[in-house]
């Protein structure tokens, strides 16, 4: 149960307290509640950022191929073999913006990097990393435990 400053103070007058009897009690209600709000925020440091890792399941030779990858949002309707040329499409659309003259995607990483929603929304994707992240190569679907 929550009440206000306002509420405990009118308590207090209905009571029958008098004046210097309610502002001191007040005073200490004000000096505790400023007290549990400092505690309250020094154990607030700053978030631990987290990253991302892809998981794959594969042999040893994944291990060697894969090292860095992307994460792409994308319907579920649509089709996986079309997706690098939606990247292509939006990169072209992106170039050749008149703004766009810093920046030229002319790479993967740079469509990852510096590309805009509002080009890639046209194609339908969504790339949800900027930078690439690490992939993890599974031996087997089965975990061992022990």
């Amino acid at each position: 149960m929550s009440l206000t400053l306002e509420e405990i103070q009118m308590a207090l007058v209905e009571a029958g307290l008098d004046a210097t009897a309610r502002s001191k009690a007040t005073k200490a209600l004000r000096e505790a509640e400023e007290a549990k709000k400092a505690e309250s925020g020094s154990g607030n440091g700053p978030k631990a950022k987290n990253r991302l890792v892809i998981c794959v399941r594969g042999d040893d030779k994944l291990k060697e191929v894969l090292q860095a990858g992307y994460v792409i949002k994308v319907p579920e309707s649509s089709d996986n073999n079309t997706i690098l040329t939606r990247i292509q499409t939006a990169s072209a659309q992106q170039n050749s913006a008149s703004k766009r003259k810093k920046n030229f995607i002319a790479k993967y990483s740079d469509f990852f990097g510096f590309s805009k929603r509002k080009f890639t929304k046209g194609v339908d994707i969504q790339p949800l990393t900027k930078q690439a992240v690490e992939v993890i190569v599974l031996p087997t679907e089965e975990i061992n435990f022990g």
